[in-house]
């Protein structure tokens, strides 16, 4: 896939359809109205989609807050006596080994990775050093204490082109 076909649809196309119906609700109700320019509204529209696509790019990654918040949730709700968070890179093998060596980890559920297409494309060798290596560093510690379950989210971003993937 080329750069131009991953922004493309990092940029999210079929969500476009509901700026293009918001935007023609309102030249319907302006043309009801007798004020209706079919150049006002084809720049409109133009400009619309092209806004809601920038949005959609810069919209890769989640608010700071939001994840501190979902993390008070965790620490705070129903089986909260054996629940744990570290704040530490997936990165540094050896802070994530002291976390393991030093607790009982019986189960691990691995949900961190660093987000977004757009990231991703711009910058892929970070990418994959971040998420490839902190994958594998965490796979590895949860081997080596014998984790009696291990959880983790779609590692599909490793797929290739040609069909072939890792998991």
């Amino acid at each position: 896939m080329s750069l131009y076909q991953n922004w493309f649809l990092a940029s999210r196309p079929w969500s476009f359809t509901m700026t293009a119906i918001s935007v023609s609700v309102g030249a319907a109700l302006g043309a009801m109205a007798g004020d209706f320019s079919w150049p006002f509204y084809l720049v409109t529209l133009v400009g619309m989609i092209v806004l809601h696509a920038a949005t959609n790019l810069m919209n890769d990654y989640y608010d700071v807050s939001l994840k501190e918040s979902r993390i008070k949730e965790l620490e705070n709700g129903k089986g909260s006596e054996n629940f744990r968070f570290f704040k530490v890179s997936l990165e540094n093998y050896d802070a994530l080994k002291i976390i393991f060596d030093e607790n009982h980890i019986t189960r691990v559920c691995h949900l961190a990775a660093q987000a977004g297409v757009r990231y991703s494309v711009s910058n892929p060798f970070s990418f994959m050093q971040s998420n490839g290596v902190g994958f594998l560093n965490i796979l590895e510690l949860s081997k080596d204490c014998k984790a009696e379950n291990f959880v983790y989210a779609s590692y599909s971003v490793l797929e290739f082109t040609s069909g072939s993937h890792i998991r």
